[in-house]
């Protein structure tokens, strides 16, 4: 029986709080309701928040499913579904048509769910065009990309040309901020925290007393409390691709608390040793960032799991 290995992807972390993957499923679910003979692979994969345009997805999801194609787990006459073309990717087109033709060489049939498109070995050689439309629709999507990264490019260009002269600028900023950089009803949660801090309490405890008062520390983490006492922001700093551009935002703290409170992160910060209960502990290192991987134990329904991850 021919199995249907589905891809989702997405690029921008916002695009996840959209539509976007529903109605990627939505597309799936059609296809193999009108394949009953065609069985869907638990080999499918997602890359959410993941570039295809970089090429970023190649390491993750989609580069998985290549290893499965090389490795057999995927067959001859098994089928990748997809919403379109640019969901395999936004390369550059010499790539992507690379990408795409080393895939159904292996005799998989890529099939792109918006246009009910079938890419085969046979159709790709068949003389009927198929390759020329492939070819414009990456080179399409590819340039779509790189025009929309430049004008995301040129458009921080303008905002730090602005910050530099003092003007306001609008951006994503933390939770006691508002958009154009003022101080908002948040900032005196923060500042408790940091007071706490700085007498000593563990970033656990401050958020247990403190969200007593301000229900709103409720879902926040002690990791991300400690990456907003070590973010220049906080004394009205925008870093920004190695920059540090001062006073663009309404300061939380002055700048001799903010390097007080870098000492003590500094001080607490625990260097945590291998365990020698974990065969791999010192051994294992992220393949992103070079950092050693920490093994941790964690309850979970009744029993624990052990995982591990860099800091």
């Amino acid at each position: 029986m021919a199995k249907a290995i589905s891809y989702m992807r997405f690029s921008s972390v916002h695009q996840g709080r959209g539509s976007t993957i529903d109605r990627q499923q939505a597309l799936v679910d059609g296809w193999l309701k009108n394949n009953p003979e065609v069985e869907l692979s638990n080999l499918s994969e997602e890359d959410l928040g993941k570039s295809g345009f970089h090429g970023v997805h190649r390491r993750h999801g989609l580069g998985r499913i290549e290893a499965c194609i090389k490795s057999g787990l995927i067959k001859e006459g098994d089928y990748i579904l997809v919403e379109a073309c640019d969901r395999i990717g936004r390369l550059e087109p010499l790539d992507m048509v690379e990408l795409v033709t080393g895939i159904v060489k292996q005799g998989v049939i890529i099939v792109t769910l918006e246009d009910n498109t079938y890419y085969t070995k046979d159709e790709l050689n068949s003389g009927s065009g198929a390759l020329f439309i492939l070819v414009g629709k990456v080179q399409q999507a590819h340039e779509y990309s790189k025009n929309l990264s430049r004008r995301v490019a040129g458009a921080y260009e303008k905002k730090r040309r602005l910050a530099r002269k003092g003007e306001s600028i609008k951006k994503l900023l933390p939770f006691w901020l508002n958009s154009d950089g003022k101080l908002n009803e948040n900032a005196d949660a923060v500042k408790e925290c940091i007071d706490l801090y700085l007498k000593g309490y563990g970033t656990r405890r401050i958020l247990l007393e403190s969200s007593i008062e301000y229900p709103a520390l409720k879902v926040v983490h002690p990791t991300t409390l400690r990456r907003w006492f070590s973010n220049k922001v906080i004394m009205g700093h925008w870093v920004t691709k190695g920059e540090v551009i001062p006073s663009v935002f309404e300061p939380l703290i002055d700048a001799a608390t903010y390097y007080q409170l870098q000492h003590q992160l500094k001080l607490r910060t625990k260097v945590m040793s291998p365990a020698e209960s974990y065969e791999l502990s010192g051994l294992v290192k992220c393949g992103e960032c070079g950092a050693r991987y920490h093994y941790r134990r964690k309850a979970y329904k009744g029993d624990f799991i052990i995982y591990a991850n860099c800091s």
